[in-house]
Order: structure tokens, then C-alpha cells, then sequence
């Protein structure tokens, strides 16, 4: 016999066979045990955990001559020919390639003759999101009455696509990932019967990797075999996927935290040069820190030493939220890049160097000189200080000002095309990051949230309020910048996260009550705002020495 793929081979047969998804199981032979069998079933879920599997069992189950609780025989004639798919009563079809109005009405004139053999017709249609909106509506009477004698079955892995005239007219079951340790079981069964020589690693790799998908364990377990027949290792399957051995990964965190730039630097160099994935390297620190921040809180809940190593350095929570951080932040930039290395290498660097961290200690620094200073200067005369007060008054009457027209103008104009442009434009201030005058811009540019975008202007977000005023108080270095990146003079205004939350519910408040923002002439002269960007009382403001005291070197302006 010609050889079969070990996911084809070890298909369940029964219920029992089904893995990590007892719910569903429990329910399903209920049913057929007390013969409240519904016209209709919708199995949703992600892809390899058992939706079709479990609708070939449950139609093999309404139709076996010898049902044992609720189980199929397995060995009566119906059960045979379900398995040799050689019974034309149960009918699969998939919707990606049959999912237009002339199949369904083709589907409904069939329907109507009774089955040969068994006693239901099922119909098991697969990825049935597919199906067009005619062919929906095609299907719809048929589905809602059915004759007796047929069982609709549809199995979709995006519900959400399915008109809800369809969802509400099926029981619908909710199939589950499929947890690390049942598939390390479920493979288990399968290495011991193909007598197959692994790793207790590997295997755990293996279905780590499957991210809840059985089948894809066990295709990934088939194609190990394939690879090293002999025995499957840890590095067989980091081959196979591309992904990475948890001691590098384990390298390179004990590298950030030595702060071992060249090293590192080299590390992911060779990574990539071995073909490996970055976009999967990423993703792997990110859950090897999950775990290790785990670890650090919950020791118990690993049953192994595998964080001994950090056991004795003085790692902080903090340490390791600023870490998942900026991983992840570079993991949601990569989609806008073509290489993906370089944000990685840049973040590394933020890491280990703190480049802006650097420059924000040297505010306070400075901050903490011109307190001494003025401990031994004489005290300002009242007409000073008063004089001073207006300033400050006037500076950020302007700013106000300035950011109510930008923020409405932009609004007035926002474009959600010009929003993918300028966000895709905004990654080419990396390649300013490490020029000595326009360095600490780009990098505060590039930690901003890029919220709303016009043709003329861009709305930016910070999580702390001095971070936004770092922008608007150098607004105009700030929009030379953005000149050179975006191609054209460019605006922009920076907001809190909490101001955006208020502007955009009045935002959306407006348009479900059909008003509409009109463009405001900007008649602000905001050159005041960069002599308060050089003044003392920007320097020394209470509210930034203390959020860098509280965020520093996790949340704090750094150049990438």
C-alpha cells in the first residue's frame, strides 16, 4: 500500500479518538443518544483542531447500525464504507471551489432524494465563509426546512463572514486551540505506534509551534521523520521551521541585560544569515520573556528549572515589561517594512545602549544644576516672577490654541489612505535615528502613536503629557523633519492617549449626528513656543523629572 500522511492515517474514527474538545464530544453523543438530532450544526474554530474530523464521526455516528453509547461501531457495514469513503449518502464539499448560486441550487435539487443507505443524507460543507451572497440566499430556505431524512453541516474558521440569517438557523459549536500538553498526548499515541525516536523537547517544540493545531503537530511530527529519521531533536525541528533553540534565545536576553550591543548584534546577524524567520524570532522572545516573567512571580507554575539562569541576576519586573515592549512594538512595525532586521538591530540597541534614556537622565541632570543655581542666586524680585508667569501664560494660551485648529483641521480633512502612506513614510525616520541633530527628534517622532493623518497634517499620541510637549514646544524642528520624510511641509500636534479617547468620541459623536468639521485658518504665531522649549521651567517641570523617575528605561523617549 502506497504510503498516507500520518494526519490522514490517525484521523479520529470515533469520538473518543477527538482531542480537546470534550464540550463539544459530550454534547454531540447526547444528542444522538436521546435522538435530538438537529437539521442543521455549524462548527466554527481555527484550522487543524477536529472541526471536519468531527462532523465525518457524527454523521458516521446518526447513521451506525450498532451504536454503543452514542459511539459508532466502527465495524458494521455502514461504518466501513464511511471509512473507505465508499457511501455516497455523506457528502463533502468544499465551498472555496463550489461556492457559487448554480452549485447550491444544484446542492437543493439533490436534497430531496431520499438516501440509499443510511438513514440521514449529511452534508458536510467546509470553509462555507466562502460561499458567495447569492448562494447564501440560495441555501437559506433549505436549510431552514430541510426534509427529515438530511443534516446540514457547516464548517467555517471565520464565522464572522456568515450572514446571520445562516448562523441562527444552526447549532452552532465553538472548536477551541488545543492546549501544549494534549498534543504532546496526542503525539505521544502516534510516536508509539510508528515507533518513531524523539526528544521530550522536541516534541513539546512540536506542538508549541502547532499553536492549538493538531493536525499541524502532526504534519510537522511527519515531516520531522522525514528530516531525521533516526531521532528527532531540538535542533531537527529549528531547522524544519525556522525557528530558534531556546538557548539562543536565552542568549540574547542575557545579552540586553549585560548590555552586550556588539554581541547581539552579531547573535541575530548569524540568525539571519541561517535563513531563520525574524518575524518568528520575535515572536519567540516575546513568549520566552512571558514565561520568564512568569517565573519570576509564580515559580511553581513551571515544573522545570529552565530560568535558573536568571534566578541570580537582579532582574526586575520592570525590566522585563520594557523588553515585551519594545519587542512588541517592533513586531507591529515589521508589517510595514522590507526589513525587518534593521528594526530589530535598532531596538536591540535601544535596549542595551538606552540612547535616549541617556538624554533624558541629562534633562534631570541638568534640571538638578539650575535648582542648585538658584539656591545661591538672590531671590528673584516679584516683577521677575511675574513677568515669568505672563510668559508661561502666553506660551501655553498659544499652544491651546494652536492644537484646537490642528486637531480640527486634521479631523476635517483626515484621510484613511493618506494615514497608511504617512505611517509607511514615518518608518524612514529610522534612518535619521542616529544623526547627531536630528537623532533625538526621530526617535521621539518614532515613539509617537500615528492617530490621524490629512494631506497636510498628522495627529500624534504620547502616553505622558510631557512626551507630547517635547513636541509641540520644538513643533518647528519637528516639521522640518517631517518635511524631509513625507516629501512635503507637513503639520503636526501632539495629544495625550487621554485626549485622544475625548476627541475621539466627540469625533464619532459628530458624524451619527451628521455634523461636520470645517478647515479653521491658522493664524497662531507659535515662535514663542521654542523659546519655552528652551526655557528653564520646561526643564524643570515637576510632572516630567518625576514620570522619568517612575518609567525610566521602560516608557521612556528612545531613539530607534
Amino acid at each position: 500500500m502506497e504510503y498516507q500522511a500520518l494526519y490522514r492515517k490517525y484521523r479520529p474514527k470515533k469520538f473518543s479518538d477527538l482531542l480537546g474538545q470534550d464540550h463539544i464530544v459530550t454534547t454531540l453523543k447526547n444528542s444522538i443518544i436521546k435522538d435530538k438530532i438537529s437539521h442543521a450544526y455549524l462548527f466554527s474554530g481555527p484550522r487543524g483542531t477536529g472541526k471536519t474530523s468531527t462532523a465525518k464521526v457524527f454523521a458516521k455516528a446518526v447513521n451506525c447500525l450498532n451504536l454503543e453509547a452514542g459511539e459508532p461501531c466502527g465495524s458494521c457495514t455502514i461504518c466501513e464504507e464511511i471509512n473507505n469513503n465508499e457511501i455516497i449518502d455523506i457528502i463533502e464539499i468544499d465551498a472555496a471551489s463550489n461556492n457559487g448560486v448554480e452549485e447550491i441550487r444544484e446542492l437543493r435539487e439533490k436534497v430531496k432524494y431520499a438516501p440509499s443507505k443510511c438513514k440521514y443524507k449529511v452534508y458536510i460543507i467546509d470553509e462555507v465563509h466562502m460561499l458567495t451572497t447569492g448562494a447564501f440566499n440560495a441555501l437559506l430556505k433549505t436549510l431552514e426546512e430541510p426534509p427529515q431524512h438530511v443534516i446540514f453541516i457547516l464548517a467555517t474558521t471565520e464565522p464572522h463572514k456568515l450572514p446571520l440569517t445562516i448562523i441562527s438557523r444552526c447549532q452552532r459549536f465553538d472548536f477551541k486551540k488545543i492546549s501544549v500538553q494534549v498534543i504532546v498526548e496526542g503525539l505521544k499515541a502516534i510516536i508509539e505506534k510508528e515507533n518513531i525516536k524523539i526528544e521530550e523537547k522536541a516534541l513539546k517544540k512540536i506542538a508549541k509551534v502547532a499553536d492549538g493545531a493538531l493536525r499541524d503537530a502532526i504534519s510537522l511530527l511527519d515531516k520531522a521523520v522525514s528530516y531525521s529519521p533516526e531521532l528527532i531533536t531540538t535542533d531537527a525541528i529549528d531547522e524544519i521551521c525556522g525557528t530558534v533553540s531556546e538557548e539562543e534565545i536565552e542568549d540574547i536576553i542575557l545579552n540586553i541585560i549585560n548590555k552586550e550591543t556588539e554581541a547581539l548584534l552579531f547573535q541575530v546577524n548569524n540568525i539571519a544569515n541561517k535563513g531563520k524567520n525574524i518575524q518568528q524570532l520575535i515572536e519567540d522572545i516575546i513568549y520566552y520573556l512571558r514565561d520568564l516573567l512568569i517565573f519570576k512571580n509564580v515559580p511553581e507554575y513551571f515544573s522545570t528549572d529552565n530560568f535558573k539562569v536568571f534566578s541570580e541576576l537582579e532582574l526586575n519586573n520592570d525590566d522585563i515589561y520594557q523588553m515585551i515592549d519594545e519587542f512588541n512594538r517592533t513586531l507591529n512595525e515589521i508589517k510595514y517594512t522590507n526589513h525587518p532586521l534593521i528594526l530589530l538591530e535598532l531596538a536591540l540597541i535601544k535596549l542595551t545602549t538606552g540612547v535616549e534614556s541617556k538624554e533624558l537622565k541629562k534633562t534631570i541632570e541638568k534640571d538638578k544644576e539650575i535648582k542648585e543655581e538658584n539656591l545661591e542666586k538672590k531671590e528673584e524680585s516679584k516683577e521677575e516672577i511675574e513677568d515669568k508667569k505672563e510668559s508661561v501664560e502666553d506660551s501655553e494660551e498659544i499652544l491651546e490654541k494652536l492644537k484646537k485648529i490642528r486637531i480640527n483641521n486634521t479631523l476635517a480633512l483626515a484621510d484613511k489612505k493618506v494615514l497608511e502612506e504617512v505611517k509607511i513614510k514615518w518608518l524612514d525616520l529610522t534612518s535619521y535615528s542616529l544623526d547627531p541633530e536630528l537623532g533625538p527628534s526621530a526617535g521621539l517622532l518614532l515613539d509617537a502613536d500615528v492617530k490621524v493623518a490629512s494631506a497636510e497634517s498628522v495627529i500624534v499620541s504620547y502616553p505622558y503629557e510631557s512626551m507630547a510637549l517635547r513636541i509641540n514646544y520644538d513643533i518647528e524642528n519637528m516639521e522640518k523633519l517631517l518635511h524631509l520624510v513625507i516629501g512635503r511641509p507637513y503639520k503636526i500636534i501632539a495629544i495625550t492617549e487621554e485626549e485622544w479617547l475625548k476627541i475621539r468620541g466627540e469625533y464619532i459623536g459628530a458624524l451619527r449626528t451628521g455634523k461636520k468639521y470645517t478647515v479653521i485658518k491658522e493664524d497662531v504665531d507659535y515662535g514663542v513656543l521654542a523659546q519655552k522649549n528652551n526655557s528653564e521651567d520646561l526643564k524643570s517641570t515637576s510632572e516630567l523629572e518625576q514620570k522619568a523617575i517612575d518609567i525610566f528605561g521602560e516608557d521612556v523617549v528612545e531613539i530607534e
